[in-house]
Order: C-alpha cells, then structure tokens, then sequence
C-alpha cells in the first residue's frame, strides 16, 4: 500500500493541526511495516516532520522558478503511483489516488460566519471533503458538523480523538522550577492561564473581562502563552480602565516545557472559545494536573467530562464565578485529580492506530 500525505500542515510551527501530525505520523508509519509512505513537503512546509528512515520526502522548493519546481514535485507526486492520497488540511490532490482521505479539524468557519468570515475557507473546505472516500474527524463534535454542514454519510466518517503530549502527562513540575518562571516573568500569584490565538471565536474578551472582576480581591494576574505579541487596542483600554495593566504576562514565544511548568503552577487554564473542533490545551493541562474552566460547548465536555468548571462562554460573570471557584483548595484538589485521569484515556498511540485501521481498510 503507497500512502501520498499531503504536507501542508508543516507550514504551521506552532498550533493544533501540525501538532496532529507531529504526534501521529512517526507512530502510524511505525504500525504500518508494509506500507510505504511519502511525505510532500511545499514551501516552508517543514516544521516538525518525523525522521523516519521510511518516510520518503518529496521537497517543492520555494525558489525561482516556481512554476517549474511546482510542476517538478507533482511530477515526483505522481511517480509515486499512490493508493491513498490524504489531505491534511482540505488541499486538492496532488497526484491521483485509487483513495482520498481527508482529515478534518472543526466547522469554527460554519458556525460562526460572522466571526470568522472566511466564505472561500468554508467553500475549499466542501470541495475537499465531497471528493473523500474516507473522512476522519478528530472529535465527535466535528463528526456531528461534517453530517449537518456537508450531508456526508456517518459511516464515511471516523473519529480519531487527540491527546497530550508525553511531555505534560509524565514530566513533574518541581517547586523550584515554579519558583524560577514566575520570578522570571514577574507573574503574581495566583494567576490563571490561557494558551494560543486570542482572535475571532476565542473569545477572549470575555476571559479578559471576567479577569478585570476578580483581579482587584485576588491580587492576582492573566497570563497569556503564543498568540501575538500584543494585544488589540480594546484590550489594552480595557486593562487601563481598570488599572491592571501590570497584570496580564504575554508569553508569545514559550517553549513547551516552560507551558509544562505554566500549566503546573496556575489555579486554573481557561479556555473560553465559542467553538473549537477539540481543544489539545484542555488535554494539556489536564495531563499536568492544571484545573480547567471551559465554555459549555459539546466538544469540551467531550473531551473534559466532569473534570472541568464550565460557564456560558457569553456571560463574564459567570467565567469569573469559575475562576473564584478554581481557588478553593477543595475544588482544585477534585479538578486536579479528575483531570489527570481524564487524560488518561487519550494517546497518541491510540489515535496512530485510528488511522492505521482507516488506511488498512482500503487494502
């Protein structure tokens, strides 16, 4: 079986849908002795990509000419002879394939079009997934939207769950390394975190609002881990409304093992987005023993269970209620515990072998 994987999502250094595939192709090209993969590799599409001596690399060059190292890499393409081609982020394909699979993240475009506002996403996103013969979602959130947006039949569709990386789930935080970050970055304690992009459906001008209520009787700050490096002009007003200017820590550039020690020493991770297709932070910092307050959306509590506070991602009173809450000691010690465990029911592992069964199903 000659699998062609289409290696867009290496474009991206850091966010959900390349750690996907950092985590999953090293351990689905090792499930699979008999099957010879090729990994396509476009542009600055090499972020991340396994070394595995079995994974054969077709390069593009981002270089003068471009038509003709475009028409060089899909002539290599095609050389390959694929019995599945798979699109890792609703790409057209790039050779013929007896088989297209397509991996798909969340319907946040669908959902949310006055958010988002990306008619030519949603649009490319259709086209791909009307020509799959096998859809894999990473949540039954995103199973659910592929059957109500796109009309797709439930048993094209496979479920393949995410997980956290070993580095959160098995690495211990000491107290001196706490120590150590929050003296570094000046970060009062107690604080709460947040992780990744902050715009559009993130919603998270509501977690800054519920933390301008609860900053002044906690003492405490917001910090903020990847994303940009500033924040928007409304942000801004709204801290120096409220004086807490000194309070919000920006960490755009942290490295995951300073997230490790981030996610140990805050009274809770909070994630406030009006929908997600999974949401790898909630596992991340359940997988550290972080407590965590989520919007009540079906894919978070998919994911999370009873292992987390939820609120009503419209209503900053309620998310600053939640926050309150993660500092009672009774609460955090529950949150803490049912959340490590929580995390124990997703692996990387498991989800290789999701897709190993979708590749093998074609054999």
């Amino acid at each position: 079986m000659k699998i062609l994987i289409d290696g867009h999502m290496l474009k991206q250094a850091h966010g959900g849908v390349s750690r996907v595939w950092r985590e999953t192709l090293g351990r689905v090209i090792a499930q699979c002795p008999t099957f010879d993969f090729t990994l396509y590799l476009a542009g600055r599409s090499r972020h991340g990509a396994p070394a595995s001596p079995r994974l054969r690399r077709i390069i593009e060059w981002d270089l003068p000419p471009r038509a003709f190292f475009t028409a060089l890499g899909r002539w290599q393409a095609r050389r390959v002879g694929a019995d599945i081609f798979h699109s890792t982020y609703y790409t057209d394909p790039l050779a013929p394939a007896r088989r297209n699979v397509v991996t798909v993240y969340d319907f946040n475009h669908e959902r949310l079009p006055g958010v988002t506002g990306s008619t030519h996403m949603i649009e490319k996103k259709r086209a791909c997934i009307q020509r799959a013969d096998a859809l894999i979602a990473i949540s039954e959130a995103t199973k659910n939207d592929l059957i109500e947006f796109c009309r797709v039949r439930p048993e094209q569709v496979t479920v393949m769950p995410l997980a956290c990386n070993e580095l959160f789930a098995r690495t211990p935080t000491l107290p001196d390394e706490l120590a150590a970050f929050v003296a570094k970055h000046r970060i009062r304690q107690p604080y709460w975190l947040y992780v990744g992009r902050r715009g559009t459906y993130k919603n998270f001008s509501t977690l800054l609002r519920a933390f301008a209520t609860v900053a002044g009787d906690t003492g405490g700050s917001l910090v903020v881990a990847g994303g940009r490096p500033e924040l928007e002009t409304h942000e801004i007003e709204l801290l120096i409304t409220h004086r807490l200017e000194d309070r919000v820590v920006l960490l755009p550039a942290i490295s995951d093992d300073a997230l490790r020690v981030a996610y140990a020493g805050a009274a809770a991770f909070v994630f406030p987005s009006l929908a997600e297709g999974f949401g790898l932070p909630v596992i991340e910092a359940m997988g550290c023993g972080c407590p965590v307050i989520a919007s009540d959306i079906a894919v978070f509590r998919e994911v999370a269970g009873e292992a987390a506070l939820y609120f009503d991602p419209h209503d900053p009173a309620a998310l600053a209620t939640a926050m309150r809450r993660s500092l009672e000691p009774a609460t955090r010690t529950a949150l803490a515990a049912a959340g490590r465990q929580r995390a124990t029911d997703f692996s990387w592992d498991k989800s290789a072998a999701i897709l190993r069964g979708v590749y093998e199903s074609f054999a």
